[in-house]
């Protein structure tokens, strides 16, 4: 799917979206999926891009999640960013997000870099470690398929993350 133009519009965007689509329901297929995950993926207009989120309702009501977004940019460079998102607030959620971070980081940041490409920023409490994977139109879903199943290993340290973080 090569771009040759700015995508501005949900109709332009249509293709991708259907591609995070693909995703979502190959993510749905997977066993590890049934343990109370799920996946939101639609157009942003106000950003001008297309998202994917994969969290639990249990993660502060989705204040924390993966997340991959396609901007026109990222076509351009064909390269797309995968990381986790923490959008807690001590006031809404109890959670205090150093706290979390500290916790997520202590028990799995050295499984983090073990996966090839992934970058921790402990000074970056709202998105504390990524990856860039490049991709194509052909490689795109099998290529965030293999991230998203690999950072859902994740998923018990960040339940031991979110307790560890509320204040006693």
């Amino acid at each position: 799917m090569p771009v040759t133009k700015q995508l501005s519009t949900a109709d332009e965007w249509a293709p991708y979206l259907k591609l995070l689509e693909e995703l979502h329901g190959r993510l749905e297929m997977q066993p590890w999926f049934k343990e109370d995950w799920k996946a939101i993926c639609r157009y942003v207009p106000a950003g001008n891009r297309v998202i994917f989120i994969l969290t639990k309702d249990k993660w502060c009501d989705g204040a924390i999640y993966f997340k991959t977004r396609l901007t026109n940019s990222d076509l351009k460079k064909g390269l797309v960013r995968v990381g986790l998102h923490v959008e807690t607030s001590l006031t809404k959620d109890g959670i205090n997000r150093i706290a979390f971070d500290e916790y997520l980081l202590k028990h799995s940041g050295t499984k983090i870099l073990s996966w090839k490409g992934h970058v921790i920023n402990s000074a970056h409490h709202q998105k504390p470690f990524h990856i860039w994977i490049p991709f194509t139109g052909i490689t795109l879903v099998s290529s965030l398929e293999d991230e998203f199943s690999r950072l859902q290993q994740l998923g018990p340290i960040i339940d031991h993350a979110i307790h560890a973080a509320k204040p006693s």
